[in-house]
């Protein structure tokens, strides 16, 4: 069976992100963030556009969705820096 979600992950502070190129020649982000209690966490974001928001030690609301399936996706879907 597959599902979707949505979530937020409120107060997430971003680390960084690398700009990444698929086998498909299409461009996504690895943005890496921790969550309000310090642990790390890695999620791909394909709107590459968002990249100017993805600034180092920038907090703010993260929306991802996960899809699940014969594996599990989870993808950004919006984030809200604290400050905007």
């Amino acid at each position: 069976m597959n599902y979707n979600f949505a979530a937020v992950v409120p107060n997430a502070c971003v680390r960084g992100y690398e700009e990444k190129t698929s086998q498909k020649g299409t461009n996504y982000l690895i943005v890496r963030l921790e969550d309000q209690a310090g642990r790390p966490f890695t999620v791909c974001d394909h709107q590459v556009d968002r990249k100017a928001l993805y600034k180092r030690n920038v907090e703010g609301d993260l929306e991802i969705e996960i899809s699940t399936g014969k594996f599990t996706n989870i993808s950004i879907t919006g984030f809200t820096p604290k400050d905007a």
